[in-house]
């Protein structure tokens, strides 16, 4: 019999930062079109093949160009959720922009939320927090 030893070595700290989200998507002037119209965020790097856009927070989404069907395929991963200060101005406005809700828009104890499609295929979940909806009356 042989008998093997692996030694898997980690480093003692290791310290994992959030770099940026990236979607795939078959446009990328449209999809950044539809997060700086549709949702409000900044835009701040633009090609034809790759976008850079800035959420509040200092969490970074990049938009990548794909030919490639099966990257491109769109399902309901990943789930982006967005908090909101007024989702009854941001759903209307995002629909504008070529989103289309995905069920309707619930109202619960924890706030309210609503699940829309972004026109790439993107799912994105909106969240208005009972605090959020106080803030802006």
């Amino acid at each position: 019999a042989i008998t093997a030893r692996v030694r898997c070595w980690l480093p003692r700290t290791m310290s994992a930062r959030w770099r940026f989200l990236m979607l795939l998507t078959r446009n990328v002037p449209k999809s950044a079109e539809f997060y700086r119209g549709g949702l409000g965020l900044t835009v701040t790097s633009l090609t034809e093949t790759w976008a850079e856009i800035q959420v509040p927070g200092g969490t970074k989404l990049v938009l990548k160009q794909t030919d490639a069907e099966a990257m491109a395929s769109t399902g309901y991963s990943p789930l982006i959720t967005l908090d909101v200060d007024d989702l009854d101005d941001v759903v209307p406005n995002a629909l504008q922009h070529g989103a289309t809700l995905d069920g309707p828009i619930r109202h619960e104890p924890s706030g309210k939320a609503a699940a829309l499609r972004s026109p790439c295929g993107h799912m994105i979940g909106l969240f208005e927090t009972p605090t959020q909806q106080g803030a802006g009356a």
